[in-house]
């Protein structure tokens, strides 16, 4: 396979944590492609995956990723970082912060 982990795991999910769990799995199916992809489910299933604390983390940090990576979109389009803070539900201070950053 010449694909990218990459790429290939960002399947057709659109959920950040949708598209996580295909990344991990293609990931898991690379390192031990001896194991047939029904061996593997069994393995490892999804639920297990979701309740999994690394990985519950792993998507609350992609999440909050592509929750930063608009704000200078949002803010070219004029709005307050109170207003951006409010439509991605996150703290005002870390807009802030993340503004400040980028200067």
């Amino acid at each position: 396979m010449n694909t990218p982990l990459l790429k290939r795991g960002a399947g057709g999910s659109k959920t950040v944590p949708d598209r996580l769990l295909n990344l991990l799995s293609v990931i898991v199916l690379e390192k031990l492609p001896e194991m047939s992809h029904q061996e593997l489910e069994a393995i490892f299933s999804i639920n297990d995956l979701k309740k999994n604390s690394f990985a519950q983390e792993l998507m609350a940090e992609a999440e909050e990723r592509g929750k930063l990576k608009v704000i200078p979109e949002l803010l070219k389009q004029g709005f307050s970082v109170e207003k951006i803070a409010n439509i991605l539900h996150l703290d005002v201070r870390q807009v802030q912060q993340f503004i400040n950053n980028l200067n």
